[in-house]
């Protein structure tokens, strides 16, 4: 069944509380279009994503080029200039170097979305999916930064990348508020993308996945990586997961991740503490 757009009830907290970086690369970014007389980001962002998604998602590279305003003809002209802009005369890595750019906003935007689940049980759900697309973008930007250092095929990639940073424009300009249907549908799409550039089976086209599904293996997921990368229980995570604690310790098997239950030797409990040292 395919995916359907509707917005999740809830508020606007995590969405607003997002890196201060980002919106400040971002307005340069907007500031360079102006400049060089290319179309707005937020604004050709917009029309990426208002694409359904087995079109963005499946864009070519001539295709990603034409939506900034550029063909095959003055294609050489813009590279120099966006060369020339991320201080890259040469031209010859670009795209490494825009990556490089957006590294570490999107890595502290993932980190300020996770981090609201250990401020309270308020809108975790928009919270956790939040922190999870920016986790997602990340994941197909350094196989796309590893395939590039390697002259490999980077076309697949290159579009589903851009595909994601398309939303993430939208939302660090505050065009988007709310998780929607589409952002999971998303996330399914990055998963997807990153085992066919592997040559693993992808399993299931996402558009013809049931939303449902997608939402629930996306929630899995987010819990997941909310306890990588948190300092919170197994029964949390479980919470978070929505599961009992056993399938929960599954889910983390599944992912290399070993449980945290403290140490092994109840005497390492003391270790650093002066609790029974004498005078």
């Amino acid at each position: 069944m395919a995916a359907t757009e509707k917005n999740f009830e809830s508020g606007q907290g995590p969405f607003e509380r997002l890196s201060t970086e980002y919106r400040s690369v971002l307005s340069l970014l907007e500031s360079a279009a102006d400049v060089f007389d290319l179309p707005s980001f937020v604004a050709t962002a917009k029309e990426v994503v208002d694409k359904p998604a087995k079109e963005r998602f499946r864009m070519s590279p001539e295709e990603v080029g034409e939506t900034y305003g550029f063909g095959d003809g003055d294609k050489q002209s813009f590279v120099n200039r966006a060369a020339w802009l991320i201080g890259d005369l040469g031209g010859a890595k670009v795209l490494g170097k825009l990556m490089g750019i957006v590294e570490r906003p999107l890595t502290e935007m993932r980190e300020q979305a996770l981090e609201q689940l250990l401020e309270g049980r308020n809108q975790e759900r928009e919270a956790l999916i939040l922190g999870l697309y920016f986790d997602k973008v990340l994941d197909v930007q350094h196989e796309l930064e590893r395939r590039l250092d390697r002259s490999t095929d980077t076309d697949s990639l290159f579009v589903c990348w851009h595909a994601l940073m398309s939303r993430v424009v939208l939302i660090g300009g505050g065009e988007q508020n709310r998780v929607t249907d589409d952002m999971l549908l998303d996330i399914a799409f990055a998963d997807y993308c990153l085992a066919e550039a592997s040559g693993e089976d992808p399993g299931v086209y996402p558009p013809e996945r049931s939303i449902d599904a997608i939402g629930e293996g996306v929630k899995h997921e987010g819990a997941v990586l909310a306890y990588e990368k948190l300092d919170i229980s197994v029964s949390r995570g479980a919470e978070l997961a929505d599961v009992r604690v056993e399938e929960f310790e599954e889910l983390l098997a599944d992912h290399g991740i070993r449980p945290r239950y403290g140490p092994d030797d109840p005497s390492e409990l003391f270790e650093g503490t002066e609790v029974f040292d004498s005078e």
